[in-house]
């Protein structure tokens, strides 16, 4: 029985240390790539904002234009 905890314990001791390397590794990742994905996801939705509302202005443009071109 003790032989089955000792290796409980040492498969938990080497799932914390391998979470730990891919955190480290993460880390180096985004350190090198200088990308922070957060803040990329944040800019994405703030230009899909904008181009949504950009959108609306040219259809009330051309609504508007094509009021004015039948205006006879």
């Amino acid at each position: 029985m003790s032989d089955i905890g000792n290796k409980t314990a040492t498969l938990k001791t080497s799932s914390t240390t391998q979470g730990n390397v891919v955190t480290q590794l993460s880390n180096q990742q985004q350190s090198i790539s200088g990308v922070n994905l957060d803040e990329e996801y944040g800019n994405l939705q703030r230009f899909q904002q904008y181009y949504l509302a950009n959108a609306q202005v040219l259809q009330t443009a051309n609504a508007i234009f094509d009021a004015l071109i039948n205006i006879r």
